[in-house]
């Protein structure tokens, strides 16, 4: 019979989540991630940007984008990912170049989500099916990473929607309401997007990308969860970079921020993860693993 949660059930839960995010050793993970970012961050963003860009313009997902990023490792990091996209987007000449191009851009930008998905795995206890191998499985998971690239291509095209609207409400109530009354309803609008959007984008990776079958009741939870500490990390976060001097570390100092933020952000999310499984676990639901994978014993 699954186990009931009972009134001590939030803090076994608690508890199993610190205990498995040591096991699990997801510091060391995120370490990876943030490595894998660094070369793949350049591809993942140009198709993000080029996507939701077909129906809001380059300009204005950049422009929010760049926002975001500037305000948690400042202009030099949002420089230094301008300059690696720019990068990216060279074209070479001719057709086959090109294309060779797109194709080296693309399975750049599915690294990074292929390296979150082997994370979570570990996380929820599941691998791939040794027996069952070759080039299928791995094109695949290339075609699921990108995908999770353009959901959150469209996921940011939702967002921008929804944040136009809300300035352009937020200008027609200060009309009525006081400058100051307004603007704090406007701050909390744009907030409540910003949680939502990264809650929606926490599920569909908790969802989709470990290789087993989660319920979405807790899939829900646990991207609720996850994005509260993410939204609360990012502050703490940028108010750590902010005290720290990056010039010690002379060209490379926005570098260097852009790994430190990928590695906190990485871990926060892993944290929500852990939680999520743990959660799981307490209610007594099972993790069955997809067709084609297996449990992982530890």
């Amino acid at each position: 019979m699954p186990e009931t949660p009972g009134r001590d059930a939030p803090v076994n839960v608690l508890k199993r989540t610190f205990q498995q995010f040591s096991a699990d050793e997801c510091m060391m993970m995120a370490a990876s991630l943030a490595y894998y970012t660094i070369f793949s961050l350049p591809g993942f963003l140009v198709i993000v940007i080029w996507v939701a860009g077909l129906f809001l313009g380059d300009q204005s997902v950049r422009a929010r984008i760049e926002q975001e990023i500037q305000g948690v490792v400042g202009k030099g990091g949002v420089d230094q990912i301008d300059t690696m996209m720019k990068a990216a987007r060279q074209g070479h000449g001719g057709i086959w170049p090109t294309l060779i191009g797109v194709g080296v851009l693309i399975f750049g930008a599915t690294g990074v989500v292929a390296q979150l998905q082997y994370s979570l795995n570990r996380i929820w206890k599941v691998k791939a099916d040794p027996r069952v191998g070759g080039i299928v499985p791995f094109v695949r998971k290339r075609i699921l990473s990108f995908a999770m690239i353009l959901a959150i291509a469209f996921l940011l095209l939702v967002s921008l929607v929804v944040t136009t609207v809300l300035n352009a409400l937020g200008q027609k109530v200060g009309t009525v309401l006081p400058t100051t009354l307004s603007r704090e309803l406007l701050l909390a609008g744009n907030f409540a997007v910003s949680l939502l959007v990264v809650a929606a984008i926490f599920a569909a990776m908790l969802k989709w990308l470990p290789d087993a079958r989660i319920a979405w009741r807790d899939v829900v939870l646990g991207a609720t969860v996850t994005a509260i500490l993410f939204e609360v990390g990012k502050f703490l976060v940028g108010v750590y970079l902010g005290r720290q001097n990056p010039s010690a570390y002379g060209p490379a100092a926005a570098l260097v921020l852009i790994l430190v933020w990928v590695y906190y952000s990485a871990m926060i999310f892993f944290l929500g993860a852990e939680f999520t499984e743990a959660w799981v676990e307490r209610s007594g639901h099972r993790i069955v693993p997809v067709p084609g994978a297996v449990r992982a014993d530890k």
